[in-house]
């Protein structure tokens, strides 16, 4: 039940995320980061607080693509598109060593590569919030 109860409220955590407001900010991002600690510190369910932490992430990665193309020129759009598709693969090549060498530590060690994870992703939602501005 306590499970139950904890996966209901990161799901309706996530349907108010910071990031499907209409304008991401770098502060938005550490909002989240925030949110993320406190849900760490207080010690139930960790990975739930990782996971949802890389579900905010994703999204955050997904607005900011989105409103980065819809106020650049075709240009623009065509090397930030070129620039993502690298970035993915830098992040599929990321995310298997992270999942490689982190293997067989329990949900400890699951916890830890969804944070890895998220950080990566945060990285690059950083890197295009700034060039929003």
């Amino acid at each position: 039940m306590r499970i139950l109860f904890i996966t209901l409220f990161f799901i309706i955590s996530f349907s108010l995320s910071i990031c499907s407001q209409s304008y991401i900010k770098e502060a938005d991002i550490k909002k989240l980061e925030v949110k993320y600690q406190a849900c760490l510190d207080n010690g139930d369910y960790m990975l739930g607080c990782s996971n949802q932490f890389y579900v905010e992430m994703d999204s955050c990665l997904n607005v900011a693509y989105k409103q980065l193309r819809q106020t650049s020129d075709e240009l623009v759009k065509a090397a930030l598109k070129k620039e993502q598709l690298e970035w993915l693969k830098i992040r599929d090549r990321k995310f298997a060593y992270i999942d490689k060498t982190n293997k067989d530590e329990g949900q400890d060690g699951e916890m830890f590569r969804r944070d890895e994870k998220a950080n990566f992703v945060k990285e690059r939602v950083l890197v295009l919030i700034r060039k929003l501005n």
